[in-house]
């Protein structure tokens, strides 16, 4: 079975995160949202990824840093087909990548950007009981996130915000 993976990610910070409106400043920030995983079958179903983010300003412009999270990626065939192994798949997915952003309005109190990066994905599949599909191997993937986002500063040192982006892989 080929596998086509392209996660649609609505984050939604839910830690801390502190403004990159200066060089030199570190950021580290906690994401938490849902994803819907896009590939052979032909129902897409909802699930849960989290996310940790660090980087470092490195003008006021552009921040470079590495995103690392998990996400739980699901799909379901409707109906059964006899050439797919099983109705359902499920990914157990760890991310991890070196990302660039930037800030397209660093001075402001709402502050959008964009982001691009590369790294990998590493992922186990599962069938619908939760048994191995086709097998147990841990398999890895090029992943390559991209979005964009807002901060919104509540100070010198926090912000909060809202991203969306894909991870295609």
């Amino acid at each position: 079975m080929r596998v086509l993976h392209s996660a649609l990610l609505l984050c939604f910070l839910s830690g801390l995160a502190h403004s990159q409106s200066n060089v030199g400043r570190w950021s580290f920030g906690a994401h938490g949202g849902i994803n819907n995983f896009v590939n052979d079958y032909n129902r897409r179903m909802i699930g849960v990824g989290t996310e940790l983010t660090l980087r470092y300003g490195v003008t006021r412009s552009f921040s470079l840093g590495l995103k690392t999270g998990y996400e739980d990626l699901k799909a379901r065939q409707e109906p059964p087909l006899s050439v797919l192994p099983s109705d359902y798949v499920k990914l157990r997915a760890f991310t991890s990548s070196i990302t660039g952003w930037i800030h397209l309005d660093p001075d402001k109190p709402f502050a959008p950007y964009l982001y691009l990066g590369g790294g990998a994905l590493v992922y186990t599949r599962e069938a619908g009981e939760g048994e191995p599909l086709p097998d147990d191997k841990v398999k890895t993937s090029i992943l390559i996130p991209a979005g964009l986002g807002f901060e919104s500063h509540l100070s010198r040192s926090v912000s909060v915000g809202v991203e969306m982006g894909v991870h295609l892989g």
